[in-house]
């Protein structure tokens, strides 16, 4: 589950720490004593403070070398122990204050078809980067589903060959700043993230995140409709899915409220209609994707409850 981590220890031994970074830079600003000094752990970020030293990157990456595959909590342990050997700090009392639990999720059909059958998690913030990659964002948490062999692709990594010809979605829940806080606890130290307790409240925080996202049902087949009113509002919510969707037509709205062609008070009212049009019993029922995206999600989370 464990992909991404950040980290603080206070009050190392700086000289040795700094000694055990190789290729190390030193900043200083101008008119202050105080200097920060930059170095890297294979594909680690270490800052050395005058205060503490900080450690955040992909430790599955550091593991293995790629992050595809990420980190059940004996594997963290394991990592954890090797970066406390190769730093010369006692990482296990180190304060957690970011971590991003992910799975990858084999589906049968591209990714960006599941996509589609994804709303808006409310008071979220959407973000949307091309067919193949969603984000939402609430606060100092997000939620990112993307195509994680596109996205293999695109940095020229390696893709392994079980992998070859797979739909691989990945799905993180990112934990971006005051991890305590949003886990409604004191501290979180490094040590924690191999307990099973603090293991399996992550993971089901990833399943119940994942369960707010609004899923937009299939459209019902048009001829099925005999009243006139219902038949325009199918024909309507068709002509939105071959669009792109309602979140691609709520932002084409939003360009014509902002560009003056609309009023507010004009997209309020279209979005509106959009959503009521995707939540309409009447004109939709279960989508097949979506089904099996949630037995899929609940599954990733049963195995990694069960590898730990």
């Amino acid at each position: 589950m464990y992909d991404t981590v950040k980290m603080r220890y206070h009050h190392p031994d700086r000289r040795l720490v700094i000694s055990r970074l190789p290729d190390a830079q030193i900043l200083r600003w101008k008119g202050s004593p105080q200097e920060l000094v930059l170095g890297k752990l294979g594909s680690l970020r270490v800052i050395v403070r005058p205060e503490r030293v900080d450690v955040s990157g992909s430790f599955a990456r550091y593991h293995r070398g790629s992050n595809l595959e990420t980190l059940t909590k004996s594997e963290m342990r394991e990592v954890l122990d090797a970066i406390s050997d190769a730093l010369k700090v006692p990482l296990a009392r180190a304060k957690v204050h970011a971590v991003h639990v992910a799975r990858n999720i084999i589906l049968s059909r591209p990714v960006g078809e599941y996509f589609r059958c994804l709303g808006n998690p409310r008071r979220h913030k959407v973000h949307t980067y091309g067919e193949e990659s969603i984000q939402f964002t609430l606060g100092w948490r997000a939620m990112a589903l993307y195509d994680k062999i596109a996205e293999m692709r695109s940095r020229r990594e390696l893709v392994p060959d079980h992998y070859i010809g797979t739909n691989v979605l990945r799905y993180e829940l990112r934990f971006l700043n005051r991890l305590p806080r949003q886990l409604r606890v004191k501290e979180v130290l490094a040590s924690d993230l191999y307990d099973e307790a603090v293991y399996n409240l992550l993971i089901d925080r990833w399943v119940s995140s994942y369960s707010s996202i609004q899923k937009i049902p299939a459209v019902v087949n048009v001829i099925s409709f005999k009243p006139v009113k219902q038949l325009v509002a199918a024909y309507a919510l068709c002509g939105i899915s071959a669009r792109g969707g309602g979140r691609k037509c709520m932002n084409e709205i939003e360009v014509e409220r902002f560009s003056g062609r609309l009023t507010d008070v004009q997209a309020s009212r279209a979005r509106r209609k959009i959503r009521e049009l995707e939540q309409s019993l009447l004109l939709t029922q279960q989508s097949g994707v979506i089904e099996e995206l949630d037995l899929k999600i609940h599954a990733e989370a049963d195995r990694a409850r069960e590898s730990g």
